[in-house]
């Protein structure tokens, strides 16, 4: 998903804004990937025997509905990953003297992440304590939206009166870069 993302953000400012937007857009699809799972997960019982007591068509929904579920929270992950990537090489290009530390900094914390989520998903998971974990998921994947919507991503807003913008939409909250299309065209189409 990440260079369908990376090249749609770079060509398509919403809003103005290449990384805003759609960083809360994804937020929100993160959110409902959560609080389907939490609404499959609300009771005592195991859903997927109870699916498998009712029989195979049963099973088969229950399974499109968590793996669309979790297609949504990867696409949240997978989108402020590559948006946070962009921002930070952007960052990197304007202040080289800061070398790798961004990076280091960032995979500093992925890694201390990644240990505290494996010490707590392996024995809730174990345990059945399916909607705890999925409630968590959710506090965590409600986490960024304050962040992004208050501004903190530094960018500048782009208009439609800028060199190769054209409009997509009638009250200009969607733009298409064509500059950065033309002038990029065959690095562009290869990540995808």
């Amino acid at each position: 998903m990440k260079p369908f993302i990376g090249v749609f953000s770079d060509l398509v400012p919403i809003g103005g804004y290449n990384k805003k937007y759609i960083a809360v857009y994804s937020i929100l699809i993160g959110l409902l990937g959560c609080a389907i799972l939490l609404g499959v997960y609300h009771t005592s019982d195991d859903p997927a025997q109870v699916a498998k007591k009712q029989g195979s068509d049963a099973v088969t929904y229950f399974a499109d509905i968590v793996v669309v579920s979790f297609t949504f929270i990867s696409f949240e992950a997978s989108t402020l990953d590559i948006l946070a990537e962009g921002k930070y090489s952007e960052l990197m290009r304007i202040h080289p003297e800061s070398g790798s530390s961004i990076i280091s900094f960032k995979f500093m914390w992925a890694l201390l992440g990644a240990m505290i989520t494996t010490s707590c998903v392996g024995p809730l998971s174990d345990a059945g304590y399916f909607h705890v974990l999925f409630w968590m998921a959710l506090a965590l994947s409600v986490t960024p939206l304050y962040p992004t919507i208050a501004g903190w991503i530094p960018e500048k807003k782009r208009t439609v009166d800028e060199p190769g913008m054209k409009n997509l939409c009638f009250r200009s909250c969607c733009l298409f870069d064509n500059g950065t299309f033309q002038a990029k065209k065959v690095s562009l189409l290869s990540c995808v």
